[in-house]
């Protein structure tokens, strides 16, 4: 259980990782010889794994944001992640609590991501196994991209280390062009470095396995599974190593992340040929 405390402040920026894997451009060498099927397919895709990578960010600035708020500590001014934090009740003994990160009509955070709207939080003991907390994004938008749902977590920290399920239901995601989806995910982190320093965020190391569906508004859809649990240093914006089975509207393709490298780097084959994608 002594394990467990000290990890306590933890648990939310494992949950950062819980939807890994971000595409924001994508090409390969020759790019002028992509068709436009395989374009499609790339294009869906990079829509996919940007979902990801945002919700991603968004749960890591949550990690961020509400480590302290287990000590019950409150702090309702501007922070060096931009937004503002509300806390009640402030007791540091009274569960649950509920934590609102209100980021207003707009601020832009250390990685150079705008966010606007408010990310509310139902803040269990999650240092405590078996407890579960959720995350709800009320408005949310990073960098002109809006969601709504919820995502909830659960402490499965047991002997063998420290852990978290990410569960992710009918999630929104609305485009700056007005495309709309629907992502559902089940991942489990389990800690594999830094748990003694307590202390340090940056030392910690997570493993990732699990799956994530995207339903699509014109029928399309995309299913991922991980294949080789992923690996994600709080130290490095993106995984560096691991892969994962993507599969669009039945055609397979897979991902690779790499041998350990902290790059923004990830290789996409379909159908024999490899892209070059960056996160």
């Amino acid at each position: 259980m002594q394990s467990f405390l000290k990890n306590k402040h933890h648990f939310f920026f494992a949950a950062a990782f819980a939807m890994s894997i971000a595409v924001i451009s994508c090409k390969k060498d020759n790019s002028d010889n992509i068709s436009a099927e395989v374009q499609a397919q790339l294009d869906i895709a990079t829509q996919v794994l940007k979902t990801n990578n945002e919700l991603t960010r968004s749960t890591v600035l949550t990690g961020q944001s509400t480590k302290e708020k287990g000590s019950g500590l409150t702090n309702n001014n501007a922070d060096d992640r931009c937004g503002s934090i509300n806390v009640t009740p402030a007791d540091p003994l009274a569960f649950p609590k509920s934590v609102m990160l209100d980021y207003g009509s707009g601020c832009t955070d250390l990685l150079g991501i705008k966010r606007a709207g408010n990310i509310n939080i139902t803040l269990q003991k999650l240092w405590e196994p078996g407890s579960t907390s959720s995350v709800e994004y009320g408005n949310y938008t990073e960098n002109q991209v809006k969601m709504n749902g919820k995502v909830s977590l659960t402490n499965v920290s047991d002997n063998t280390g420290a852990g978290l399920n990410l569960l992710v239901t009918n999630l929104k995601r609305t485009e700056a062009t007005g495309t709309e989806s629907s992502v559902e995910s089940a991942l489990t982190f389990r800690q594999t470095a830094g748990g003694i320093t307590f202390w340090d965020w940056n030392d910690d190391i997570y493993s990732i396995t699990g799956s994530t569906k995207v339903a699509l508004a014109n029928g399309q859809s995309a299913a991922m599974s991980i294949t080789l649990p992923l690996t994600k240093s709080n130290n490095c914006a993106w995984p560096s190593k691991g892969s994962a089975a993507l599969v669009i509207n039945n055609v397979p393709m897979t991902i690779d992340y790499g041998n350990g490298t902290c790059d923004n780097e990830a290789a996409v084959t379909i159908n024999g040929t490899t892209y070059t994608i960056y996160l």
